[in-house]
């Protein structure tokens, strides 16, 4: 009974602080390069979940990427949730991620999460290379 997987769930990685610190750096960069406007006509393609507490923006300087999947999407810490939403919250960024949503209340929840779905195998945990792998939802 022991399952080996990726702390956070099918496609995630959770990187070394230079790596996110130049993850977070290019998010402020590409974020300078636009004017109010082009950034409004940017955020109009960004959905929110129904009922979850974070802004519909495409990038945000008080988002704070810790864990990326390769491709230009982050699990992010939120420093600067809606009034609903709790600072710390992590959610989903990134050039793929158009649906911006909580994937748990913080890090300390997060990892729980990670935890139970390896301890407790869900429907949606299949094999991988020989490790486990889940999908990171709430």
């Amino acid at each position: 009974g022991r399952w080996l997987g990726p702390l956070f769930g099918a496609g995630w990685t959770f990187d070394t602080l230079q790596k996110l610190q130049a993850e977070y750096q290019g998010w402020v960069q590409m974020n300078g390069q636009y004017s109010p406007a082009e950034l409004a006509e940017i955020d109009e393609f960004v959905e929110v979940r129904d009922g979850d507490p974070v802004k519909p923006l495409y990038m945000s300087a008080d988002w704070i990427p810790f864990a990326t999947d390769g491709g230009g999407n982050s699990l992010a810490a939120d420093l600067a949730p809606e009034p609903a939403g709790a600072v710390g919250q992590i959610i989903v960024i990134g050039s793929d991620e158009d649906l911006r949503r909580v994937i748990a209340p913080g890090v300390p929840e997060l990892l729980r999460l990670c935890a139970d779905r390896l301890r407790q195998p869900v429907a949606d945990l299949y094999i991988d290379g020989g490790m486990a792998m889940y999908t990171l939802e709430i």
